[in-house]
């Protein structure tokens, strides 16, 4: 009867253990899963179309020339989402940094 007891309270705490690690498991996932979406994101900003449309920003700042709207909706709306996420605790203030810092 000893041994039984012994034997169900061992797979008791192997069950439970398990149970633990799986939650653990699921927020790392879900952590890195986060990462890679907000790392993602941040990558567009330097696709070509992102790169002309901050190029014509500048420009209008230095030249005195006419905002192209297409290009400030762009830009804008990149930078509003960021907010959105900051607001929403999805992104750390700091982030943006150590992302640049990476190759």
């Amino acid at each position: 009867m000893s041994q039984e007891v012994r034997l169900s309270t061992l797979v008791g705490i192997a069950a439970i253990a398990s149970g633990v690690s799986g939650i653990l498991m699921s927020l790392s996932t879900k952590r890195v899963a986060n990462f890679e979406a907000i790392r993602e994101y941040f990558q567009q900003g330097d696709t070509p179309e992102m790169i002309k449309a901050r190029h014509k920003i500048y420009e209008c700042e230095k030249k005195d020339v006419d905002l192209d709207p297409e290009s400030a909706t762009l830009i804008c709306s990149f930078f509003h989402f960021w907010g959105i996420m900051v607001k929403k605790g999805f992104y750390h203030y700091g982030f943006s940094k150590a992302l640049q810092d990476h190759p």
